[in-house]
């Protein structure tokens, strides 16, 4: 047997079994399909499983960069308020 597309079913399937630690060969004979095609299809759920960690580390790290700006701004127009009423105050004689 050789590589055949799965059904959206089967890789369904595939994902649920995989994740209750079930192995390849036994994957093979539930589904029905040769041990490469799950090889191949358990190849690319690793992949993805990858890539999606490192996106939430990414936006992670971009949601830390993103608060700390806001902060910033948010000091800076503080400052700026502070600044405005100590010059009025010394204005008015205060």
């Amino acid at each position: 047997m050789s590589y055949s597309q799965l059904t959206q079913t089967q890789g369904c399937q595939i994902y649920t079994l995989k994740e209750t630690d079930c192995n390849q060969t036994k994957i093979a004979e539930i589904v029905v399909v040769d041990k490469s095609t799950i090889s191949e299809h358990c190849a690319r759920l690793q992949t993805m499983d990858s890539a999606i960690s490192n996106l939430d580390e990414r936006i992670a790290g971009l949601e830390i960069q993103y608060h700390s700006i806001c902060q910033e701004r948010i000091t800076q127009g503080v400052l700026e308020v502070q600044g405005n009423m100590r010059r009025r105050k010394k204005r008015s004689g205060g």
